[in-house]
């Protein structure tokens, strides 16, 4: 197996940032508001919040 070059490593790296980020902002978006044990509330982060970032 030969070894990758420098440009193949960073598209590597690049798509695999875009990917996580992806996935954190699905993760985000899909959140809903949770109600826990002794009633601790896990508000949901509304999606105009996350626009304005």
């Amino acid at each position: 197996m030969a070894a990758a070059t420098f440009h193949q490593l960073d598209w590597l790296f690049r798509a695999t940032v875009e990917a996580v980020e992806e996935a954190i902002l699905n993760a985000l978006t899909a959140a809903e508001t949770m109600v826990g044990q002794q009633g601790r509330v896990v508000h949901a982060l509304p999606i105009d919040y996350l626009e304005e970032l």
